[in-house]
């Protein structure tokens, strides 16, 4: 890569520009998701309704047992799975937009996108105390937090991977 001089932005056409956006436009795209599912798009009287249309669509059998409280049970265990894939998505995504493809490893690789990861799940807790169909859950941030720690052992694994099977190839 060269270098940069102050006050030059590099050319339209350069490989910076190109990394920037390979590694960082996917996750500004995610954190645009998550912001808009955050308002009243995600709340539970959204997706409750859903919910119960694909138990009576794909289980009609079971829907037909469960009582609203059950549904409302369903409803809630997706909520707070989606919380978890949704945050590991994004840790994954900000491991990316760190390492940049990088061979070699930096505990800021790992340590920037567990602090960046907490502090957008409270945020995002924060951000919903302010939207009336939704409301800010300390629970929430718990399950955001195994999201991020899940996606990054998932990163941690596939580069440890990744490094023991580029180390294994004869030369």
């Amino acid at each position: 890569m060269r270098l940069i001089k102050w006050g030059v932005p590099p050319s339209p056409s350069s490989d910076f520009w190109r990394s920037h956006l390979r590694y960082t436009l996917p996750l500004l795209v995610w954190l645009g998701i998550m912001f808009f599912m955050s308002g009243g798009a995600g709340s539970a009287d959204n997706t409750n309704p859903v919910v119960n249309s694909l138990l009576r669509k794909f289980f009609p059998w079971l829907a037909n047992q469960l009582t609203p409280e059950m549904v409302d049970r369903v409803d809630f265990n997706i909520r707070k799975t989606a919380h978890v894939t949704e945050y590991a998505i994004l840790a994954t995504l900000l491991f990316r937009a760190f390492t940049r493809g990088r061979s070699t490893f930096r505990n800021g690789d790992v340590l920037w996108p567990l602090i960046l990861g907490i502090a957008w799940a409270a945020g995002d807790e924060y951000h919903q105390s302010f939207i009336p169909s939704r409301w800010a859950a300390a629970a929430d941030v718990f399950f955001d937090t195994t999201g991020v720690i899940l996606g990054l052992m998932l990163c941690l694994w596939r580069w440890l991977w990744k490094s023991q099977s580029s180390n294994n190839k004869p030369s």
